[in-house]
């Protein structure tokens, strides 16, 4: 690697999302890790004035997206969920908020509760499908079935919702790809502008790891994937994102592309995450004490090497990838003196360099982890040699 330098990285404050978290669920799903508990009514309220409190705590005036999630935000009853809108409200209305989302599960919404959602502007829909195979739903410990899907996503777009996404998780051993192709085709019957699609990972003290459950292995996993891919873009969905699928750009998550372009945002609620001026924040996971308002956990200063890590680790699961000129205006020094590794990539046809940018391919990005590796590696070694 040629010449690295060691400058203060550029700091960008023009785009921010808010992330609230709403912990409490109906159920609890098998595989999930997220901070979450049953929905027990002594907590609600003193845990939504916690969120009030720990907003007013930062100077939010500068946000482009809110997405509430969880958890299970729409877990709430009707007053609960009227107390929290009511609180995100001043943020919604003191700024020029592009996209609004609500986090829902099937078997926890109904008409009153999106006709209020509506009222107070959400304007996208993220629903927890994650598979329409009984038998998985079961395995998962969901409580619907895709006939429930239907119906509610068919509410929805009754009251006037037309930017909804759905969840569906891969890696199940039971699943054969023929019964992946005919999931995926129930999906695609949905008529959503968006789908997202994650690989189960067994999380310790989840009920999957518990139980001892084998997922998929790796080679079986990149089948399944690349059978998605295969599927949804012959429905004209563009993978614009690892895990992520669009019917065009308008329709891509602008909230989670603020975080996939290392971008700031505020992190609200229990074990939720804030990056703002240079700064790493990740709240507490214990809900004793986020509702006696002590909020922080960890506080970490972003090192220059820790920025670069970050940053080529986002911009690498994007299709548009990292913007040559971008790069260097933020870090001083060009992409490009990683020669041998993006030499290495490219030859295999796992990466693709043009003008200004560099992009993985679609089997690049499905080994993404491998290839921001041997980067960072590249990039530590030139600045050991210059230091000498």
């Amino acid at each position: 690697m040629n010449k690295v330098t060691e400058n203060k990285i550029s700091l960008s404050t023009n785009k921010r999302g808010l992330y609230i978290h709403v912990p409490f669920c109906s159920s609890l799903c098998s595989y999930c890790d997220f901070a979450k508990m049953h929905h027990i009514s002594s907590f609600i309220y003193p845990y939504l004035d916690s969120l009030k409190k720990e907003m007013e705590s930062y100077n939010i005036n500068d946000i482009k997206t809110i997405y509430i999630g969880g958890g299970t935000p729409s877990s709430l009853n009707m007053d609960e969920l009227q107390y929290l809108l009511d609180i995100v409200k001043p943020y919604y209305d003191n700024n020029n908020i592009q996209e609004y989302t609500f986090e829902c599960n099937i078997e926890n919404v109904d008409e009153n509760k999106l006709s209020l959602l509506k009222k107070y502007n959400v304007n996208r829909l993220s629903f927890g499908v994650q598979s329409s195979n009984e038998h998985l739903l079961k395995l998962m410990n969901r409580h619907h079935n895709f006939s429930d899907v239907k119906k509610v996503i068919s509410l929805a777009k009754n009251i006037g919702f037309d930017n909804i996404s759905v969840d569906l998780i891969l890696g199940f051993k039971e699943r054969t790809l023929s019964d992946l192709e005919n999931e995926i085709n129930d999906i695609l019957s949905l008529d959503v502008q968006h789908i997202s699609t994650y690989c189960l990972t067994l999380h310790k003290n989840t009920k999957l790891f518990i139980d001892k459950y084998i997922s998929k292995d790796d080679d079986e996993m990149y089948e399944e994937m690349v059978l998605v891919n295969n599927l949804l873009k012959k429905a004209n969905y563009i993978n614009y994102e690892v895990s992520n699928f669009s019917l065009n750009d308008e329709y891509s998550s602008k909230h989670n592309m603020i975080y996939w372009m290392d971008e700031q945002y505020y992190g609200i609620g229990l074990s939720s995450s804030s990056y703002i001026d240079g700064y790493r924040y990740t709240n507490t996971r214990n809900i004793h004490s986020y509702i006696q308002k002590e909020y922080k956990r960890e506080i970490e200063k972003v090192e220059n090497e820790d920025e670069f890590l970050y940053y080529i680790m986002l911009f690498l699961r994007l299709k548009d990838g990292i913007s040559l000129s971008d790069f260097e205006n933020k870090f001083g020094f060009s992409f490009l003196c990683l020669n041998n590794t993006i030499n290495k990539w490219e030859r295999s046809s796992h990466l693709i360099k043009d003008s200004d940018t560099i992009k993985l391919s679609f089997e690049g990005r499905l080994i993404l982890h491998t290839i921001v590796l041997d980067f960072l590696k590249e990039y530590e070694d030139g600045l050991r040699t210059k230091k000498k």
